[in-house]
């Protein structure tokens, strides 16, 4: 079977969160399993770096746009021959040769995220239209490439379609004069989706109603999604009336990028068996951040885009009752700049307890789950969340909300069975109660060993995950399958 996997960022080429760590690791596990596919994604600035070398396709074109006419050529990488996987990149200087995939250096979106997403998606149909891809199924990936299942049933061509949806938050909402931007036949189909006197459009609700199968990536949050108006941003109707092809998919992780036990970014390897190189990460960790090195002080570690729904407004809450339970702590993450300079000031407060590095660094992110203690995740919403998944391999043991994904993950600890720790109620003082029963558990080296141990040995892999994709595709294809959130 030959998938088509259109996604806006794809690991380890272009990455902004976990969107772009899916986009990297379910095709590779896909592909291990014997489907061709071919992942589409923008060709940023960043994706030129480390002097890669790109074939050129020989597929090119121009896509028309609001009265203008905008070049387009494609690339590709084939980094690994043993596997049916190819990455193809959509270049456009004009729109795709930015420093940030989204957002500037300040921390805001560009002003034509619009503009440039449409102008990908119709890069695509267009390729589709040539005949230059020719796939049997189209996986569409958030907002970015939503209105494809749209464009297609316009154009009356019938390849099927699921769509992911990652995060709800995200939604992709334009407005009446944007439509200019659309060919006239793909502008009335939108309409036609809404009530006459609409002036405000949703790419994400024009995909829930026209690609053939949706997915999100935990059943509880899918299953929040359809209780909670508030979490799904307005669409919790729209899910209810699709629900029967709505499921929820835990997202699953690339044991090959994140292992303590062969990890490429670190000097020193360990496993549950061996775990005394974890202790000499987090003195590398202590030496790196500039805090003090101790080895038997707690480091709570964090790796995160810096928004509210991350749990911030929790985190800076507790900060001064934390520091007097003698923690260290350290950040890693870009987003608001009102965080930023929240946890900067934080970190000048504690400077030899606290660490804040405001860019992203994949060798630091790798650094801090092998050398924390714990992880802190106290989100407000999550849908999967990854970094609980990646702390549990590392030993470095989840401080969690029960929320979405982060509850499909994450079992309390509860003395003798559970791989973190979680609490019910999203507020300062639980948070602060959750982290005061970790600690207590950390004073206890050889029961915090056998939850190392534990989380450890979790199997959170993409077999499981790629296979209820695979089930979904089968559905698409030819088994009349219905998916209801379970």
């Amino acid at each position: 079977m030959n998938i088509l996997f259109t996604v806006a960022e794809v690991a380890p080429y272009s990455k902004a969160g976990g969107l772009g760590d899916v986009a990297g690791s379910l095709p590779k596990e896909l592909a291990k399993a014997g489907y061709a596919l071919q992942v589409i994604s923008p060709l940023y600035k960043v994706v030129r770096g480390d002097n890669r070398v790109f074939r050129e396709t020989g597929m090119s074109g121009f896509v028309r746009m609001g009265g203008k006419s905008h070049p387009y050529r494609v690339v590709a990488l084939k980094p690994d021959p043993g596997y049916p996987l190819e990455y193809l990149f959509v270049a456009n200087d004009f729109f795709f040769d930015r420093e940030g995939i989204y957002t500037r250096s300040d921390g805001e979106g560009y002003p034509d995220n619009n503009t440039r997403f449409f102008f990908f998606q119709y890069v695509i149909i267009d390729l589709i239209v040539k005949g230059h891809l020719q796939p049997e199924i189209i996986h569409l990936n958030d907002h970015h490439t939503a209105l494809i299942a749209l464009m297609l049933k316009v154009r009356n061509i019938k390849l099927p379609t699921i769509l992911t949806v990652h995060n709800f938050q995200y939604q992709g909402n334009f407005q009446e004069e944007d439509m200019a931007l659309f060919a006239e036949k793909d502008a009335q189909a939108v309409r036609d989706l809404y009530a006459p006197d609409t002036h405000y459009f949703n790419a994400l609700q024009i995909g829930l109603l026209t690609a053939g199968r949706i997915n999100t990536v935990s059943p509880t949050y899918a299953r929040e999604l359809l209780s909670d108006d508030g979490l799904s941003y307005g669409l919790s109707e729209t899910l209810k009336s699709i629900r029967s092809k709505f499921h929820g998919i835990l997202n699953g992780v690339d044991y090959d990028l994140w292992n303590p036990a062969k990890d490429p970014y670190l000097t020193v390897h360990y496993n549950s068996s061996e775990l005394a190189g974890k202790a000499v990460n987090k003195k590398i960790l202590q030496e790196n951040c500039g805090i003090s090195v101790r080895a038997g002080t707690p480091l709570i570690g964090s790796v995160s885009r810096l928004v509210e729904s991350k749990g911030f407004d929790l985190i800076l809450g507790i900060i001064d009752d934390l520091m007097e339970l003698k923690v260290q702590m350290v950040f890693l993450g870009t987003g608001s700049i009102e965080i930023e300079k929240a946890l900067g000031a934080v970190a000048a407060k504690y400077p030899r307890r606290i660490a804040f590095r405001s860019h992203y660094s994949e060798k630091l992110a790798h650094l801090i789950e092998a050398g924390s203690d714990m992880f802190l995740m106290p989100s407000r919403f999550e849908p999967c969340g990854l970094n609980q998944i990646y702390s549990l391999k590392y030993g470095t043991i989840p401080i969690v909300h029960k929320t979405g994904g982060l509850a499909d993950t994450i079992r309390d600890w509860d003395g003798i069975s559970g791989n973190g720790f979680v609490f019910d109620r999203y507020d300062r003082q639980a948070l602060l109660t959750t982290v005061k029963r970790a600690l207590e558990t950390y004073a206890q080296q050889e029961l915090w060993e056998k939850l190392m141990r534990q989380a450890m040995d979790a199997d959170f892999s993409w077999y499981r995950s790629a296979r209820e994709y695979r089930r979904l595709y089968q559905a698409l294809i030819g088994k009349d399958l219905e998916y209801e959130v379970s």
